[in-house]
């Protein structure tokens, strides 16, 4: 039986309508689990070197030979990842927690009032000589005491949030771990066909995903590990010099060490002569020691050594890539950001090689003679 052009057409378009329902209805299902599948994509990125020599070394076992040894060797990559990162992120987060906590306590009123108010005490007395000769007569003290509910209401309702999120944080953890490891152990089996649905060329895809890899380890390897090292040498320095709260300002550290033409400096510095102020000279001499001569030599030690020429990124396009990560998507976002940008950037430079590709000569010989039979 034939088919008439109109019901012909009338398909294509119920189809297209239909595949475009069950597109936006699969994408609205896969949106809780972006924040999981990018901290797979990234973990299974960085920990692929690793998971490769796993491979090497478990496939000289008879045991292991084949597909078993790819299994064992995605399992343990995925272990060593949780131990080596994932672990050690938890436990400083309930560490931050806790010190967080218990400032909100304090500024309460609940519990150690005694030894809260003697340090707003001391905080006045040492900065009483330049707010004498600024703002004229003000007290931290009497501004905390009048506004200690409001300024506590303000810390409790993140924390708050953040023991709300617990639960949701620890099944994205866990998403991410199952997704990583099916990523390692069938990432070839299911290379070929995603680059099958890509239309560019096979070098183009390739040249994107190997800018894409290098994206993110440039990115974390300068960027956020180089701040948590930074991070780390100073809560060292802030607890040995008897810093209250020293791994919330050690983490602090580690986040403005993200940013550019800010860093370490923004937190270390002031703290340091807050304790100079204070009387505690040596204290101040180990934090401005180990800011000045440590911690801010990293990022111009490290960073070029680690990255080298890998990404041309630039440290501003970087700093807004991941800003707009993290609001977007949560903290992963300090390494999905600079990974769109790349992505965005590597299309616009196939865009403009299509642009400026020759027309091809003999497409056009074709069309001109066409034309031509058509007018005689």
């Amino acid at each position: 039986m034939a088919v008439s052009p109109f019901a012909k057409r009338y398909r294509q378009v119920a189809f297209w309508i239909v595949f475009g329902l069950i597109l936006a209805a699969c994408t609205a299902i896969l949106l809780p689990f972006i924040p999981a599948l990018m901290w797979a994509l990234v973990l299974s990125v960085l920990m692929y070197p690793l998971y490769r020599r796993l491979l090497a070394r478990f496939s000289k076992w008879k045991l292991l030979a084949g597909y078993r040894g790819a299994t064992v060797a995605s399992l343990t990559t995925v272990t060593l990842t949780l131990v080596i990162i994932l672990i050690p992120l938890f436990l400083v987060g309930v560490g931050l927690f806790a010190q967080v906590g218990s400032v909100t306590t304090a500024l309460a009123g609940e519990t150690g009032k005694p030894s809260f108010d003697s340090a707003l005490r001391q905080l006045d007395a040492s900065i009483k000589p330049f707010t004498d000769n600024v703002v004229g007569d003000f007290s931290v003290r009497e501004y905390v005491m009048e506004h200690q509910s409001e300024i506590a209401q303000s810390l409790r309702a993140p924390v708050a949030k953040f023991a709300g999120q617990a639960a949701f944080t620890i099944l994205t953890i866990v998403i991410a771990l199952l997704s990583m490891f099916f990523m390692l152990r069938d990432g070839e089996k299911l290379k070929g066909p995603a680059l099958e649905l890509v239309p560019l060329k096979p070098s183009q895809t390739e040249s994107i995903l190997m800018r894409i890899s290098e994206t993110i380890h440039a990115v974390f390897v300068g960027t956020v590990l180089v701040a948590l090292i930074q991070g780390a040498i100073m809560g060292i320095a802030f607890a040995v010099a008897g810093v209250p709260s020293a791994l919330m300002l050690g983490v602090a550290t580690a986040v403005f060490g993200v940013i550019p033409l800010l860093g370490p400096p923004i937190i270390y510095i002031p703290v340091g002569l807050m304790l100079l102020a204070q009387g505690n000279n040596t204290g101040a001499a180990i934090v401005l020691a180990a800011g000045f001569l440590i911690a801010s030599q990293v990022d111009n030690l490290l960073k070029p050594f680690l990255i080298g020429g890998r990404v041309n990124l630039h440290p501003l396009a970087i700093f807004f890539s991941i800003l707009g990560g993290v609001f977007l998507i949560g903290p992963i976002g300090i390494m999905a950001g600079p990974m769109l940008l790349t992505i965005l950037l590597a299309m616009i430079e196939a865009v403009r090689a299509w642009m400026s590709e020759p027309p091809n000569e003999e497409a056009t010989s074709e069309g001109l003679s066409g034309l031509a039979d058509a007018s005689s």
